[in-house]
């Protein structure tokens, strides 16, 4: 039972995102996002240090002085951008902001299997590429057409900033744990949004504004309990799947939630995408 509530709890923290992250999209500077998401991040997870602080030494040595470190710090620089593209997109399109994924699984698997020789069967490789070309598919015919021209560099930026960030997961658990993958970039993410946008909003309204509130709540509980549910519950693939089930289960909800798109195209690749997952991270 615990189990399947922590599956459904991925699930359903990951999917609210676009739309808790929407009011904040219209109103707010796209790169003060990531500012209140990273503040928010470590606050909730301050608990943790006294249980977890081990995870920072890696083979007895303070992680910093690891030659691994590079791709967390890597992954914070990438996180800020991507927050800042990802909140242009869901100014526009709530269904653009998530359908990234597919297209950003399909060009991180091409890197680390010819870049970085990570294994890769010839049958997941052929699946990938198909779920990359689906996703091209949708921007084209789908709501990625209706961006504007702002919103499509965004949504390119987007597609580049999140597969550097699954090269940077898959590399960065060869060198450290899952446990330095969520601190060091989400500090990383927080230095580059103080320097950048420090000065455009007060630290005090990420507790007094009730969207930045929830915007941020919701999203730190979901990384948490994704970060532990692949220590304690879950293998990697399958939190990874939940993830990809939840941003396919938004384009339903924003056709119903944001009058996004039709009907047909938006249940068509929403299951189309999960049905074509499912058999690359769990097909033989």
């Amino acid at each position: 039972m615990l189990t399947f509530l922590t599956g459904a709890s991925i699930v359903l923290l990951f999917a609210c995102r676009p739309f808790v992250y929407k009011p904040a999209s219209k109103s707010l500077d796209p790169a003060v996002s990531s500012y209140f998401t990273s503040v928010w991040c470590l606050i909730l997870s301050l608990p943790t240090i006294p249980f977890c602080w081990q995870y920072f030494f890696i083979q007895d040595r303070f992680v910093f002085f690891t030659q691994g470190i590079i791709f967390p710090l890597l992954k914070g620089v990438s996180l800020y951008w991507f927050m800042k593209f990802n909140q242009i997109v869901n100014k526009e399109n709530t269904s653009g902001s998530v359908f990234w994924g597919v297209i950003s699984l399909a060009l991180a698997a091409l890197v680390t299997t010819f870049v970085f020789h990570v294994p890769l069967s010839n049958l997941r490789l052929l699946i990938i590429l198909f779920i990359g070309s689906v996703g091209i598919l949708f921007f084209i015919c789908g709501e990625g057409k209706n961006l504007s021209l702002q919103g499509k560099k965004a949504f390119t930026g987007l597609i580049l900033c999140a597969a550097l960030n699954n090269i940077c997961d898959t590399l960065s658990i060869k060198y450290t744990n899952w446990y330095v993958l969520y601190m060091v970039p989400t500090i990383t993410m927080m230095l580059c949004s103080i320097i950048n946008t420090g000065k455009k909003i007060s630290l005090g309204s990420f507790f007094t504004t009730r969207h930045i509130l929830y915007a941020g709540l919701i999203y730190a509980v979901g990384e948490i309990i994704l970060i532990f549910s692949m220590q304690y519950f879950f293998p990697v693939l399958v939190a990874v799947f939940l993830v990809r089930f939840a941003q396919s289960l938004d384009l339903i909800l924003a056709y119903h939630i944001e009058k996004e798109g039709k009907i047909g195209t938006q249940y068509l690749f929403a299951t189309g995408t999960v049905f074509l997952s499912y058999f690359f991270f769990f097909g033989h």
